[in-house]
């Protein structure tokens, strides 16, 4: 994934969690400075994995999701809503398109 997208989908996740650069940072047990460089610069290859994990799970996206270059890129709300569809069970997805139905009026 080029750098500037995953700094822009680290970013982007982060404002929609209402995260300040400090608190993520607090939450995945890592610097500020840290997190503002791979928001700006990212050398993603370079970090553990279990850092790259743990922001990830601070995020509520997986680790792959994170990582993953996205051909459209969504943004905050809607990132983290996809991303929990895609980890869902069969059933909480039935129930999500069965009330996606009833608000579009099918």
């Amino acid at each position: 994934m080029p750098a500037s997208q995953f700094g822009q989908k680290l970013r982007t996740l982060r404002e929609a969690k209402g995260l300040t650069l400090e608190k993520l940072a607090a939450l995945a047990g890592t610097s500020k400075a840290s997190i503002r460089a791979l928001e700006q610069k990212p050398l993603v290859d370079k970090w553990k994995p279990d850092k790259m994990a743990k922001i990830a799970e601070v995020l509520g996206v997986s680790e792959e999701f994170l990582r993953a270059e996205s051909p459209e890129f969504l943004s905050g709300d809607d990132a983290v809503f996809l991303n929990r569809y895609r980890n869902a069970s069969p059933e909480v997805r039935r129930k999500l398109s069965a009330i996606l139905a009833v608000l579009e009026g099918k």
